[in-house]
């Protein structure tokens, strides 16, 4: 397993679909058989809908990363994002599913993905 991860620029030039590819491997590592690339697809996307509102309550706060849009750097705002959901009580989950759901949000927006205009 290597030892650096991905570059967040490296990942937000990746499609939707290959995004929950690599949190639905990250999240079933575990699991005793390999999985095929559709299942592991199937499996981000219902990780991230099924944990929705413990990653809004992680990120959307007054003092989650949203209030640092706009003056931080992709990279800064991801990372504010993984210690957010990795840092706080609300989700159990490994620093590299945190970095794949943390590019999911900057691709949907922050604002968009905390359901107002930021304000």
């Amino acid at each position: 397993m290597p030892s650096t991860e991905p570059n967040v620029d490296q990942l937000l030039a990746l499609s939707e679909n290959e995004l929950y590819l690599l949190l639905g491997r990250e999240i079933t590592r575990e699991a005793a058989t390999p999985q095929g690339a559709g299942f592991l697809v199937k499996r981000g996307k219902e990780f991230f809908s099924e944990e929705y509102v413990s990653l809004r309550a992680a990120i959307c706060g007054p003092d989650g990363p949203r209030a640092a849009v706009g003056s931080v750097t992709n990279t800064t705002l991801a990372a504010s994002i993984v210690n957010a959901i990795v840092g706080g009580s609300h989700m159990d989950v490994s620093h590299l599913a945190a970095l794949y759901i943390a590019v999911i949000v900057l691709r949907t927006g922050l604002n968009n993905f905390c359901g107002d205009d930021g304000t």
